[in-house]
């Protein structure tokens, strides 16, 4: 082996042409088929699971939301929490303006006789 580059590329050519890397390039291939259909079985599978499990997973959200309509969401409190306040300071309105009748009400008019 030279440290030239047509040296270098010269005993690789000389180590690919050799019988033993051929021997194990047709052993790799070999070996390499199987596993590459095997692969693409095992994809097929998963695919068909997961089609499977989607429509099982989308079943499930669909009874779920069935029984959740009876439920008391944080929605559901939010929406009764603002009609809360909501009352609470049209009441507050209310007392302050008949607090203001009654303290004219309370009010002397003029002299008594």
């Amino acid at each position: 082996m030279t440290d030239t580059t047509n040296g270098r590329s010269l005993s690789i050519t000389k180590i690919a042409d050799s019988g033993y890397f051929r021997l194990i390039a047709q052993g790799a291939m070999t070996l390499a088929a199987p596993t590459l259909i095997w692969t693409a079985s095992a994809l097929w599978e998963i695919s068909k699971q997961q089609s499977a499990l989607s429509g099982r997973l989308d079943g499930l959200q669909i009874r779920i939301e069935s029984q959740m309509d009876g439920r008391y969401r944080a929605v559901d409190a939010e929406r009764d929490f603002r009609l809360r306040d909501q009352l609470i300071a049209f009441l507050k309105d209310h007392i302050d303006i008949i607090d203001r009748r009654i303290s004219k009400l309370e009010q002397p008019t003029g002299p008594k006789r």
